[in-house]
């Protein structure tokens, strides 16, 4: 029954997430329960394993949120609060699981790319330094309450030894597989042809609002895929 609870709750967590980060830039209510009901659906599909209580689902729910944050940084004035949650959200995925702080690289890069031109980098750089304040917060208190505990040691080997050793299960290190992913045979396997629709959704969605540029939003939107795929 905990099982499920935890199931439940982080589905839950993980879909209001979804539903805040697709209704921001004025896109309304309705992209919002779009977007939640596609991961309704593909979050059912066993193949993708997403109706259980994995490590990635408390993950992605942490993501999602602080994506949603990131999307309504005013650019013409600092949020310092608002950038410390969106920090603080990407940290808290990265205890599940350290890949996240790819998403941290990955969110800042782009961010800073959408207002590179202009007096907005000003407003960007100082919005990105309040995101890695944030991010710095979790860290410190799970270093510190852990230390206090004495179970540091026990800290240390599951979230980087562990993680290490599985990110480079098959003999080809964290490297080598991360260049196997992109091959053909990975991208098209069992598990990747369930989230065919998804795919399907998002190039529909960019051919219907098709640009000579790509918008801030966009850029962000592409940092988020690549760096979950990382």
């Amino acid at each position: 029954s905990s099982i499920l609870l935890l199931s439940a709750a982080g589905s839950i967590l993980a879909m209001l997430g979804i539903f805040y980060a697709a209704s921001a830039r004025a896109r309304g209510r309705l992209a919002g329960l779009i977007a939640a009901g596609v991961f309704t659906l593909a979050a059912s599909d066993y193949r993708l394993q997403g109706n259980e209580a994995n490590t990635e689902l408390f993950m992605n729910a942490c993501l999602a949120w602080a994506f949603g944050v990131l999307l309504r940084l005013h650019p013409a004035h600092v949020r310092f609060g608002l950038a410390c949650v969106v920090g603080g959200l990407v940290s808290i995925a990265s205890l599940f699981k350290t890949v996240a702080v790819v998403h941290a690289a990955a969110f800042a890069a782009a961010y800073l790319l959408g207002h590179r031109k202009g007096p907005g980098l000003r407003v960007a750089l100082t919005q990105v330094a309040a995101m890695a304040l944030g991010s710095a917060i979790p860290w410190l208190v799970a270093f510190g309450w852990t230390w206090a505990r004495g179970s540091l040691d026990a800290m240390l080997e599951a979230v980087f030894e562990y993680n290490r050793f599985y990110s480079g299960i098959g003999g080809l290190g964290i490297g080598g597989n991360l260049v196997r992913s992109f091959l053909p045979k990975n991208l098209a396997s069992p598990a990747m042809l369930a989230a065919l629709p998804l795919v399907v959704f998002i190039v529909l969605g960019v051919l219907a609002g098709r640009r000579r540029r790509v918008s801030r939003s966009g850029c962000l939107v592409i940092a988020y895929v690549v760096a979950s795929h990382v």
